[in-house]
This record gives structure tokens, C-alpha cells and sequence, in this order.
């Protein structure tokens, strides 16, 4: 399933006891710029990469350049990660050496800021995979994948794949101005053999401040698939500006970071953000919580 299109539903009531953290007497709420996160890239920045990462592959003497019809055994190079957005860039050559020959010397050439991160034997086809050793901080991965198999004249034919995942953009709106509000109401309803939650509502500024730091700075949820474990517990933290107030954003989340968090302004859903794991520990701070797994 896409983790863009996941939406985590509590499902249970809260019936447990209902705390209460409070700022400090005389302490006012900050008033500072949110800690804008990290930005998200474009497909022409994707391209731009994987344009880059192909030409550190230094080619076998003899290669050269071919069009035409890409053979059944070269014909679909896994995606990094199952992405859906993935831009890949490749490129078909030919040569006369031998399969293994040519792929012996492509392996035994390492490519400039690259590493090794597996290779692959078939009947039809073998291969090699790279990854950069750094990322620029809108990507959430790339690699380089080099197949090899026979041509019909006896030679090589070789693909080499450069595919690059941009982390989204995110919208202005799921910025969190810790400045603009003074009620955090945070809540967790079990999913174990005895159903139970618990709820506080927070406003201490610099608890305030401090969960929206960890949503500010947070990526916007890449678009890959996954198999995630069972959910036991589902978080719901709601920002208010007083406590008479409806919540102006609502974040959700689970015990598995590999949902990601949920987000809603005023009602209407943001992207899905990435790593819940952080958020989760820290409602569990402020909740006195500790998961029963």
C-alpha cells in the first residue's frame, strides 16, 4: 500500500485519566519564526542527480551507444525502495566481450562516490547496484544499477539505471508557528487485550515548542511502499490557540514510524509526513505513557 494514501484511524475511545501539563507561572508563550524543515525536490533536480550518478560509470573499452528494442532480460530494473515517483534515467550499450567479462571489469571499477550495495545472477541476466555515499537533502535515495546479458551477435548487452527519489514538497499551511498556539491536547488509545487510552492537555510554551520543532522539521513522507507491522497504539495531538478553541492542525500517528504522521489545517489534509518515531516518544513523555506491546 502507498503511504501517501494510508489514513490512521484511532477507532477507540479514550477512557482513561486526563492530565493536565501547564507553563511555568509567568512564563509566556515564545514568539520566533517556525523552524522551517528541510525542503523537497523536483523531477528536473531528480533527473539533474541521476544524470550525474550515470556518468561516474566508467564503461568497458569498446562500449558503444544502442537504440532500438530493449530485450525481455533488461527490460525492468526494480525501483529503489518499491517508489512510485522514482525518476529513472538509463542508458543501453554493446560490446564484444562476454557477459561476465564486462561485468567484471564495470565491478572491478568503482565508481567515484559511490558504494556497492549488491549484485545479481540469473539465467538471463546479471547485475551490480551502487548507491552515492551522500545524498542532497531533498532525496530520500538513489542508486545506479548496472544488468548485463548476451546479445544476439555473441557480445554484451548492458543497461545501466540511474533512479532518484525526491522527498514532496510540503505545503506552507503544516508549518507549525508555535507562537499562535497555547493548548496542545495529546491523546493515545491502545490497541492491546484491554483497550484503554489517556489524554493531557499541554501548555507549557516550550512543550508546545518543542513538538512542533520535531513536525517542522520533518520531510514530507516519500512515496514508497511497504508492509507495516501491527498497530497497538494510535496518537492524536491537536493544536489549539485556547482551550475553548476547535484545533487548528491535528497531527496522528501510530507506534510505527513507517506510517508516518498524519496532518490537518483547518480541516483539510496535508501531506503525510515522514519519521513518527521521534513525535510518538515525545506525546509519550508528556502522556506519562508506556506502550504495552
Amino acid at each position: 500500500m502507498a503511504l501517501r494514501s494510508l489514513a490512521v484511524a484511532a477507532g477507540l475511545s479514550l477512557i482513561a485519566a486526563c492530565g493536565s501539563v501547564a507553563a511555568p507561572s509567568g512564563q509566556a508563550p515564545r514568539h520566533a519564526t517556525p523552524d522551517l524543515g528541510p525542503p523537497g525536490g523536483s523531477p528536473a533536480q531528480a533527473t539533474r542527480l541521476a544524470r550525474r550518478l550515470l556518468a561516474e560509470l566508467r564503461l568497458p573499452a569498446g562500449a558503444h551507444a544502442v537504440g532500438g528494442r530493449i530485450p525481455a532480460a533488461l527490460g525492468s530494473p526494480g525501483l529503489y525502495a518499491g517508489a512510485i515517483d522514482a525518476v529513472d534515467v538509463h542508458r543501453m550499450y554493446a560490446l564484444a566481450a562476454q557477459p561476465a567479462t564486462a561485468l567484471a571489469e564495470i565491478a572491478g571499477r568503482q565508481p567515484a562516490g559511490l558504494t556497492k550495495t549488491g549484485s545479481t545472477s540469473g539465467s538471463l541476466a546479471e547485475g551490480v547496484s551502487y548507491a552515492p555515499k551522500s545524498l542532497p537533502a531533498w532525496a530520500y535515495a538513489a542508486q545506479l544499477l548496472v544488468n548485463v546479458t548476451g546479445s544476439k551477435t555473441g557480445g554484451t548487452l548492458l543497461r545501466i539505471d540511474a533512479q532518484v527519489l525526491a522527498y514532496p514538497s510540503r505545503t506552507a499551511a503544516e508549518y507549525i508557528d508555535p507562537a499562535r498556539y497555547h493548548v496542545l491536547t495529546i491523546s493515545v488509545s491502545s490497541m492491546d487485550s484491554r483497550p484503554h487510552g489517556k489524554r493531557v492537555v499541554v501548555t507549557s510554551a516550550a512543550a508546545i515548542a518543542d513538538i512542533a520543532r520535531l513536525v517542522n522539521r520533518s520531510h514530507a513522507e516519500a512515496t514508497v511502499t511497504a508492509n507495516c507491522p501491527a498497530i497497538f497504539a494510535n496518537y492524536r495531538l491537536a493544536f489549539a490557540v485556547t482551550r475553548h478553541s476547535a484545533p487548528a492542525v491535528v497531527l496522528t500517528a501510530t507506534m510505527q514510524s513507517c506510517l508516518g504522521i498524519g496532518v490537518t489545517v483547518l480541516g483539510h489534509k496535508q501531506p503525510t509526513l515522514a519519521v513518527s518515531g521521534a513525535l510518538v516518544s515525545a506525546a509519550d513523555r508528556l502522556l506519562g505513557y508506556t506502550p504495552r506491546i
